[in-house]
């Protein structure tokens, strides 16, 4: 083998290393980039929008919070509208356990004892209106 192919093939594998991304440390694909990003980072922010029709009241809900991965646990806040009443609810997470500050639904602390905060066991609250097994996690995977 000649000198100059030897160099040649040597400068193919080190294009193609860079290319592939073989131990590189930045990737060139945006949405590539942004997966590496979300898998390596510690946590992520979520969004949602909810309409429940066909009940005697409907309900409208805007959400946002944060999620960290490690835990399963995190915040968010639901901007809801049910039966005509606005409602902004802070709530706090734990994998399918939930709680809600009681001050956001008109009239539940009277109804807690005073309690500042509502809890819900998630899993439970949809099992008993028919919504079968759920994840345990807050994995967006």
């Amino acid at each position: 083998m000649s000198r100059r192919f030897v160099a040649l093939l040597a400068g193919m594998a080190g294009a193609a290393a860079v290319v592939g991304g073989c131990g590189a440390t930045q990737v060139v694909d945006p949405v590539a980039r942004a997966a590496n990003a979300t898998l390596s980072s510690a946590g992520y922010k979520m969004s949602g929008v909810m309409s429940v029709t066909g009940s005697a009241a409907p309900v409208t809900a805007k959400m946002k919070g944060a999620i960290d991965s490690a835990t399963s646990s995190g915040t968010m806040t639901i901007d809801e509208v049910v039966g005509g009443q606005h409602v902004h609810a802070p709530v706090i997470f734990s994998s399918l356990s939930f709680w809600m500050k009681s001050g956001a639904i008109p009239g539940a602390a009277a109804r807690t004892g005073g309690k500042a905060w509502i809890y819900l066991d998630m899993s439970k609250a949809l099992g008993a209106v028919g919504v079968g097994a759920l994840p345990s996690t807050t994995n967006p995977s």
